[in-house]
């Protein structure tokens, strides 16, 4: 007789570090809203606990907007579990930790494939960040563009991710330079998906 697996979140990270399982449950039992509920009602609990300290939400803010990038680059199979995953849970999680004061400004360079590109672009998108990248179909953006673009979201509010994909742009000293001047946490990654390590600015 097989066993049962208990979904129920335990700890504040769960719903990061399980997503995946969380959303094949979803596709399992095709249920857009059951999962989804749980775990926001157990985020904003555990948000809103005197027991976590700021330091504790600044590092799971850092963990999960570096999990994203992590998740993109070996997901298989992305579908409307996938997608309501992120909008429902992800995106929840995130504007909770911002309405705190903890805003992330995420810096990643790393060779990326086209497809895996726009996936990690399209996950970060649904997570509510605004994200900004030299390419724009056309060609490369100048500097002055990209920094445009990041102070407009950054005068809203909004979670900063910067991407480059190859090596065809380098403006990695430029961006760093505004992250560590700003409000933001600054985030930076160069390392390989599968690697743990990042950079606090």
């Amino acid at each position: 007789m097989a066993g049962t697996i208990d979904i129920t979140p335990k700890v504040f990270s769960d719903s990061i570090e399980l997503m995946s399982m969380y959303i094949a449950k979803m596709r399992a039992d095709d249920d857009l809203d059951t999962i989804p509920n749980m775990l926001v009602r157990f985020n904003d609990s555990a948000c809103s606990s005197k027991d976590i300290s700021k330091d504790q939400l600044r590092q799971l803010a850092v963990y999960a907007t570096d999990y994203i990038y992590r998740f993109s680059s070996k997901l298989e199979m992305r579908d409307k579990y996938t997608d309501v995953y992120f909008t429902k849970v992800i995106a929840k999680l995130l504007k909770s930790l911002q309405e705190k004061g903890i805003e992330i400004f995420y810096i990643l360079d790393n060779e990326l494939r086209g497809d895996r590109f726009e996936l990690a672009v399209d996950l970060y998108g649904l997570s509510d960040a605004a994200v900004v990248s030299p390419y724009d179909g056309k060609g490369i953006l100048n500097f002055e563009e990209v920094e445009r673009r990041l102070k407009s979201h950054m005068a809203h509010g909004k979670n900063i991710v910067y991407i480059e994909k190859d090596a065809s742009v380098n403006y990695m000293e430029q961006v760093m330079k505004m992250a560590t001047e700003s409000r933001y946490i600054g985030v930076f990654r160069n390392y390989a998906p599968v690697s743990n390590c990042l950079k606090i600015l």
